[in-house]
């Protein structure tokens, strides 16, 4: 048992700091374990805990489109998403240092190194999809689909919305059947 939590924690590490970079903001917690009894007295046995202090807002489109990805694809957005995309305007590069960190960020986790041309397969699947789209050609900007993250309240996320269906205008594509993410492709 104490093997699994130590492998647990090594996770969090990994999660939290994958390339020594700092993204997310540690939250120190004490967390009860156990209660003794001394006479009339309960006494708490508290272990620290460390979890994340900020987060992102993810809608059940998420879940959706998330569930039909599958392999290097869904491992770069979740990479992505977590790792890479500013979440108050949805935007995040995408060039060979952020291949690298993701091929990095993969053998650490899971002990499998993707090759940076398996990657930008993955990446050209998600723009098939709609779940990101090119903004800006040869400098690798990218803005993920707000259907199925961004913003953390309404207004936030409206404000995505027209941000993306500007961007799908400016590239002659159709704001209306190429918004919502597509899985046909």
């Amino acid at each position: 048992m104490e093997q699994q939590v130590q492998k647990f924690k090594q996770g969090l590490k990994r999660i939290f700091n994958p390339l020594n970079q700092t993204v997310y903001n540690r939250l120190k917690i004490n967390r009860t374990v156990s209660i003794r009894q001394v006479e009339d007295v309960f006494i708490p046995e508290l272990v620290p805990e460390t979890l994340s202090e900020t987060g992102f807002t993810i809608y059940p489109e998420f879940f959706m489109y998330a569930y039909y990805l599958e392999g290097c694809p869904k491992l770069l957005f979740f990479y992505l998403v977590f790792h890479q995309v500013n979440l108050m305007n949805g935007e995040f590069l995408y060039n060979a240092s952020v291949a690298h960190e993701f091929a990095e960020y993969c053998n650490l986790v899971e002990g499998k190194r993707y090759s940076s041309a398996v990657t930008k397969k993955a990446l050209s699947t998600l723009v098939n999809k709609n779940l990101v789209l090119n903004i800006e050609r040869g400098n690798g900007r990218y803005l993920v689909n707000p259907v199925v993250v961004g913003g953390k309240t309404i207004a936030e996320r409206r404000v995505l919305i027209k941000a993306y269906s500007y961007h799908l205008v400016l590239q002659g594509k159709d704001p209306i059947t190429q918004f919502y993410p597509n899985f046909n492709k």
